[in-house]
């Protein structure tokens, strides 16, 4: 889960920062550590005030020494977001396919299984992402979640695919692999930051930032998902499964604030919808 927001395992993003910047880091581990921190948090009181996430968090004219430092911060940063994003769904993913699941054998009573043969072992299997898709009726509000869950996880393998070749859901929760994937995002983010503070056009400008609020958003439907299951008292079918031993928690994340998902039509603060605490 995400260590930054909430100084676990601190030390050894700062370490992951000063590996991946090398020799040039002037900056020791502690104050490396108290930078990532303070930016996190700088991120998450932006979005809890609804401001843009990136209001305030660069310096403008940054030295391209500086700027490689900054994109080595938000590489670190981007990644534990990213990999606690993926969590996220797949347990969104989890619980609405089991309810999906429950649905479909209480309400029609396998009468399906003897029509097409099937067991219903396999129902999620077919990842639906239109109505039209569904191969069991249920209900509307079990056919919506289960439908929605692989609709956010479609856009996020999309959104992941846009950042290279090395990224994928599987790189993203190996631990092996993801030091190659935070030294491409660090060449990535590095080169955009220099660009966005110099305010010249370029291929690259604000690319650093449309990259973050990509997947903002793509977290933020996640939890208002995250608020349905909360309401309707689903998160029962945790019991018996890993996440008992592995919760998500919304304080893990800068872009979970806190499990109030945010609305993006307007420029209002948010309101709070639903408090999760789990």
């Amino acid at each position: 889960m995400f260590s930054i927001i909430n100084g676990k395992r601190l030390n050894e993003s700062a370490r992951s920062v000063e590996n991946i910047v090398g020799f040039a880091c002037s900056r020791t581990i502690t104050d490396i550590a108290k930078e990532l921190e303070q930016i996190s948090r700088s991120i998450q009181n932006n979005i809890a005030r609804g401001q843009h996430w990136h209001t305030n968090i660069l310096k403008p004219d940054l030295s391209p020494e500086d700027a490689k430092y900054y994109g080595a911060l938000y590489a670190e940063i981007f990644m534990e977001e990213m990999s606690y994003c993926n969590n996220t769904i797949k347990f969104i993913q989890f619980i609405a396919a089991r309810y999906f699941e429950e649905e479909v054998l209480d309400k029609r009573n396998m009468e399906e299984d003897g029509e097409d043969g099937t067991d219903g072992d396999n129902i999620a299997e077919t990842l639906p992402t239109t109505k039209q898709d569904v191969p069991y009726v249920s209900t509307k509000l079990a056919d919506d979640l289960f439908v929605g869950s692989n609709l956010i996880n479609r856009a996020f393998i999309e959104f992941i695919g846009k950042l290279g070749s090395m990224f994928s859901q599987q790189t993203i929760t190996a631990k092996l692999t993801q030091p190659g994937c935070k030294i491409a995002l660090f060449e990535r983010f590095s080169v955009s930051i220099v660009d966005t503070c110099s305010n010249k056009p370029s291929a690259t400008h604000g690319q650093f930032i449309g990259d973050f609020t990509e997947l903002f958003k793509i977290c933020q439907q996640a939890w208002r998902m995250m608020s349905v299951f909360a309401f309707s008292n689903l998160f029962r079918f945790m019991e018996g499964s890993s996440y008992i031993q592995n919760p998500i928690s919304a304080d893990d994340s800068i872009f979970a604030n806190h499990g109030t998902p945010l609305k993006f039509d307007d420029e209002k603060p948010p309101t709070q919808m639903f408090k999760l605490d789990i």
